[in-house]
């Protein structure tokens, strides 16, 4: 006879204090068991069939995992069964959803990472026709006239009166 992990035992109380850990015998491996009001009821072996789909039905140690089975499994803090399987159901709903989304970032990441690189390919091998541009900001223009006015909306803001435009613009 084997004896559970006192650790798991006590975090699997901690979720329900009607669940307990049993060894079977014959079968060679761990049960969940829950104590009912009229004697008590199987709620799972602790096998290798409950971790993977296809796996045997053979001995496997108990550890975290099986807290989150019975997180998933379990139906006894819900309404009904129903209520329940509506629960699981809207959780893979919003999985593949948010599944969906990361893929499509995913796709238009790479779209862009393929249209800029078609680009930079394409539009950068010859020199530009018209050369460089030449921001001559160090020399000041002469032609500007301040606008005069202050605005009616904001006193940050300034307009041209007609007589400061026709300086500006000129006759």
């Amino acid at each position: 006879m084997m004896i559970p992990d006192r650790r798991i035992v006590e975090k699997i109380q901690a979720y329900d204090k009607e669940l307990y850990v049993e060894w079977n015998n014959q079968h060679q491996y761990f049960e969940v068991w829950r104590k009912c009001a009229v004697g008590r009821r199987l709620i799972t072996p602790v096998t290798q069939s409950i971790y993977f789909q296809k796996g045997p039905k053979e001995f496997v140690q108990l550890d975290e995992r099986i807290l989150r089975w019975l997180a998933d499994a379990d139906t006894w803090q819900s309404e009904s069964i129903e209520s329940h399987h509506q629960e699981m159901e809207d959780r893979w709903k919003e999985y593949y959803v948010r599944m969906g989304k990361k893929r499509r970032e995913t796709f238009r990441d790479m779209g862009k990472d393929m249209w800029h690189g078609v680009r930079n390919f394409y539009f950068t091998k010859h020199k530009a026709k018209d050369g460089k541009p030449k921001f001559d900001g160090s020399k000041k223009s002469l032609s500007w006239v301040r606008p005069d006015s202050m605005s009616n909306r904001s006193s940050r803001l300034f307009v041209r009166t007609p007589g400061n435009a026709r300086k500006y613009f000129g006759d």
